[in-house]
């Protein structure tokens, strides 16, 4: 009966001793803070040895009372990004030295709808206002960009002349070589092993699927790569290489005749 009730007051002790010092260990990493908690249980103490942690996320940043005006701005910095349109945040982002390590919310659709002289991409519900000038007068084209447009158009040209070779072995040709360089070369190897290492194999194979996208004469596979990851980084923001805010044109292959913005994602990644 003594040593009954001697067990039941250690145990006792031990529950008071646990709920006086698990207090939460909280941990702030930009604009999330996490937050740690020991829970006490019966068992969590010299009656048993079993511990149950619970863990929470807290999304929202928590700034301190004694926290000053910029601190207080800054917590309310995402709020206000989210509620931007694309043209608001584009005039924002290059209006300051460039951070390109800050991600910042995806514009609102519905909020580009308001920017006077929008126009609509054909059957989508993107509305765009173009920022970054694809031609005319205001259009600086260098060495690179010259040289990928007389690529592109070249290719164009001789897709024409198509109709006067064909035959039913020149066709297959085209399907054999199609699958080789898109589907082996930029879906299996560029896209999926080495932008997103959704897989892996053994060297030499990487390195001959790799040679495959090369065949595609979309850029070598470091270069690829990297565009593709910021690409990730920043979707449909002002910082994404071929946002469709700046519309059809631009997203699809305007972008990749600008050097200061496809050149410059390596850099940035």
């Amino acid at each position: 009966m003594m040593k009954l009730q001697m067990n039941m007051q250690r145990c006792s002790i031990a529950r008071q001793a646990v709920q006086s010092t698990a207090a939460p260990r909280i941990s702030v990493c930009g604009s999330r803070s996490s937050v740690s908690v020991a829970v006490a249980s019966p068992r969590n103490s010299v009656c048993g040895n079993s511990r149950v942690i619970a863990e929470a996320a807290v999304m929202d940043r928590m700034p301190s009372s004694s926290s000053g005006p910029d601190e207080a701005a800054s917590a309310a910095l995402p709020v206000e990004w989210a509620k931007m349109s694309y043209s608001a945040q584009y005039d924002e982002i290059f209006s300051a030295p460039l951070n390109t390590k800050k991600v910042v919310p995806k514009p609102v659709k519905e909020a580009m709808k308001e920017v006077p002289g929008n126009q609509k991409v054909l059957l989508s519900d993107v509305h765009y206002l173009p920022k970054r000038p694809t031609l005319g007068p205001n259009r600086k084209w260098n060495v690179t960009d010259m040289a990928y447009a007389g690529v592109i158009g070249g290719i164009h040209l001789l897709a024409c002349a198509a109709p006067f070779c064909f035959s039913p072995q020149m066709f297959g040709l085209f399907l054999a070589s199609y699958f080789v360089t898109g589907c082996l070369g930029i879906t299996l190897s560029y896209h999926r092993q080495l932008s997103h290492k959704s897989f892996q194999t053994p060297k030499w194979l990487e390195y001959t699927l790799a040679y495959c996208g090369v065949l595609a004469v979309q850029g070598d596979p470091l270069e690829w790569a990297s565009s593709h990851r910021y690409h990730h980084l920043h979707t449909d923001t002002p910082l994404d290489p071929h946002s469709p805010f700046e519309g059809f044109w631009w997203s699809h292959l305007g972008w990749l005749m600008d050097n200061t913005v496809a050149g410059s994602c390596g850099e940035f990644s």
